[in-house]
């Protein structure tokens, strides 16, 4: 029934079926004195919190307490580096910083990405998302410099991994170059960059050759940049950008308008 809420459209709807399936496995599974709950009323609670956590409009306090249960159960029941409990804690970083509590989304953050590198590698899709998010909170928090090198690291080994194309290599781009272009201007200068960029790709995604854009992108980001970087990046946008890599553009220009947005919201 969890995954079918999150499929259901309507919020409110969605929000009924989670918190029946919640009553129902709290009927058949009731509290165990001295003892976590059962692990499908812990599934249960993270399933609701997370949901509210997302979905919920404005509930994000109910989303904590049900994600805190549910943490605080896994780790008990599965120990700190079972993957629920770190998907649990994942899912506390994200209303921790959608709370604006930063340094406890950071340490939770952190807890992720060092749980999943231990027990699924390095390299593993998940252990990479959770140095994407952790990349995230670090830029709010105006640590640039490490926040730049956990999404270029992120971005390099996703490429490895998956390959350039896939969704979560796209991803990590536009956080690397988001990163990069944040440590690189001023608020208002950031803003008005993001504006022209998205315009411009707009405006010619489709009218030039992506031969053309690339090259004069690579050559536009590699003028404010160290050698190393300006040839790392060059070298991928030819390969991304070029023919049947058009996704990369489009999520580039996606991400571009997102920033931007965001920015303007918070200068205003």
């Amino acid at each position: 029934m969890h995954h079918a809420a999150w499929a259901v459209p309507d919020a409110s709807n969605a929000e009924r079926l989670q918190r029946q399936a919640l009553s129902a496995v709290r009927a058949v599974h009731p509290p165990r004195p001295g003892r976590p709950p059962h692990p499908r009323v812990l599934d249960s609670l993270h399933a609701l919190g997370a949901f509210l956590a997302h979905r919920g409009s404005g509930k994000l306090p109910e989303a904590e307490s049900l994600l805190r249960a549910a943490l605080a159960g896994r780790d008990a029941a599965l120990g700190v580096d079972h993957p629920d409990a770190l998907a649990t804690a994942a899912a506390l970083a994200d209303v921790a910083h959608f709370a604006g509590r930063l340094p406890e989304a950071e340490a939770l953050h952190r807890r992720v990405a060092a749980g999943r590198g231990r027990a699924l590698g390095e390299g593993h899709p998940g252990t990479l998302r959770a140095l994407h998010g952790l990349a995230h909170v670090l830029r709010e928090s105006g640590k640039l410099l490490e926040a730049e090198g956990l999404s270029r690291a992120a971005l390099q080994a996703s490429e490895a991994a998956l390959g350039p194309e896939h969704p979560d290599t796209l991803a990590h781009l536009g956080a690397w170059l988001r990163g990069w272009l944040h440590g690189c201007m001023d608020a208002w200068m950031n803003v008005c960059m993001y504006a022209w960029l998205a315009a411009w790709m707009h405006i010619c995604m489709d009218a030039w050759p992506r031969d053309f854009i690339a090259a004069w992108l690579a050559a536009w980001l590699s003028s404010c940049m160290t050698g190393c970087k300006a040839a790392w990046l060059a070298s991928r946008l030819h390969g991304w950008l070029n023919g049947r890599m058009a996704g990369c553009m489009v999520a580039l220009r996606h991400d571009c308008m997102a920033t931007w947005m965001h920015s303007g919201m918070h200068m205003a």
